[in-house]
């Protein structure tokens, strides 16, 4: 990317050195790879999303998060992300990252490969 991809690193490594913030990670349907997700105090959230598997034209990866026990999206990630922000309010408890058709989906998420994380 350009230089805007700096910044986000950038600002990506200070919310996680910062103690108040949150850093969570959200494991793939075999258990063997995770993503990492920080959330800052202000609700500034940052998804390493890298390891992630490229997907097919067709298909998009999707952000939930579970907010007050709903499930909302944060986002449509594309098919091969990497460092994508997102913005939560109200009481965060997890995280998931769900494989939609390109353009994503308004609810009921996708949870067939779904990768998952608690958020403490």
């Amino acid at each position: 990317g350009g230089d805007g991809s700096g910044g986000l690193a950038a600002a990506a490594e200070a919310a996680r050195a910062d103690r108040d913030s949150v850093v969570a990670s959200l494991a793939s349907p075999d258990g063997t790879t995770s993503v990492e997700v920080i959330i800052d105090q202000d609700g500034h959230g940052y998804l390493l999303a890298g390891s992630l598997p490229s997907l097919p034209d067709d298909r998009t990866y999707q952000l939930w998060g579970v907010i007050n026990d709903q499930a909302i999206s944060l986002g449509v990630l594309g098919r091969s992300p990497e460092l994508e922000t997102f913005s939560v309010e109200g009481e965060l408890t997890a995280l998931v990252i769900t494989n939609e058709v390109a353009g994503g989906v308004i609810s009921d998420g996708n949870m067939d490969g779904a990768w998952i994380g608690a958020i403490a």
